[in-house]
């Protein structure tokens, strides 16, 4: 049937849409089907779970591993129509998935409309309003937002290869900062030695050092994204208790780094003071980086401005 389809309709491409579970069964649907694409269904908001929990991370990375194996591209199907989810909960759907070498996204909700005759919030798509004569639902203006800075990551991510991701200070809770990042992976240039994230000192348990950092190249040069794991149910990304204060230690010889901006998607040189970078994360969010060496970012036009 796939043989069919392709050589029927050779300007298709072929998906499967899957949900976190079987991996041995994943696969062997992926090497049967041998899609173009994976939607992989990671509806965290289902799960009564935090990002803190690795078992729950750990399925992204199965995703991402199982999709480098077989060169299939990586997609998330992220559920936006859940009621009075936090901006903060999209975006937890969204920068760790980027983080593991996403390729794109699909926006999904169960019951085509059923509950909105049912719910005060009804669980209808976000680009609709609730009568066609009220406002756009909140799901839009944060999800728009959220979209805008993809688009912007996305000319350099589509241009890289993801190579390896890490948690930290989330698979052993007993490691202390700061972590080091051992040579274990291909491409690894040792240039980042430490990554530390603090919360408010005010914020209620124990939320500090709630990181992903995913690594990637492209022809010449490592690249790596910092997430901030910190995501509420009601609150935003930029609430005080979400927020963290990254730290990033590197190599002697680094003496700046590049940052791709999310709201801008200009280059942004940033200096280190003593080796470090120091910078304020908001909840369920990444950013791109790079050591400064003279060369472009992977994707981005150097006439699309640098700033300091």
């Amino acid at each position: 049937h796939r043989d069919w389809l392709v050589e029927t309709y050779p300007h298709l491409l072929v998906a499967v849409c899957e949900a976190a579970g079987d991996y041995e069964k994943i696969e062997q649907q992926i090497v049967t089907i041998r899609p173009d694409a994976i939607f992989y269904q990671w509806y965290h908001s289902l799960w009564k779970v935090g990002l803190e929990d690795i078992w729950f991370i750990r399925h992204n990375e199965e995703m991402s591993n199982l999709c480098k194996k077989h060169d299939v591209s990586f997609w998330i199907t992220r559920l936006t129509g859940r009621e009075r989810q936090s901006e903060s909960e999209y975006r937890a759907s969204t920068f760790p998935s980027l983080a593991y070498g996403c390729r794109g996204f699909i926006d999904w909700y169960y019951d085509g409309g059923l509950l909105t005759k049912k719910s005060s919030w009804p669980m209808i798509g976000y680009v609709n309003s609730l009568d066609g004569d009220k406002p756009l639902l909140p799901q839009y203006e944060y999800l728009s937002r959220i979209n805008g800075e993809v688009t912007n990551l996305g000319p350099a991510l589509v241009n890289l290869r993801h190579v390896k991701s890490f948690t930290v200070g989330t698979h052993e809770p007993e490691v202390k900062f700061p972590t080091l990042f051992a040579g274990d992976h291909p491409g690894h240039t040792g240039k980042l030695k430490t990554l530390a994230g603090r919360t408010a000192p005010d914020t209620p348990g124990e939320k500090d050092g709630r990181l992903l950092v995913g690594f990637f190249r492209d022809a010449d040069e490592e690249y790596f994204m910092v997430v901030n794991l910190n995501f509420d149910r009601v609150k935003h990304s930029d609430h005080p208790w979400l927020v963290q204060r990254v730290m990033i230690g590197f190599a002697d010889e680094v003496e700046a780094v590049e940052r791709l901006s999310r709201t801008t998607g200009k280059v942004e040189r940033l200096a280190l003071e003593d080796h470090k970078l120091i910078f304020d994360l908001p909840g369920a969010t990444g950013d791109l980086f790079k050591v400064a060496t003279g060369k472009p970012f992977a994707g981005i036009e150097p006439d699309s401005g640098e700033t300091e």
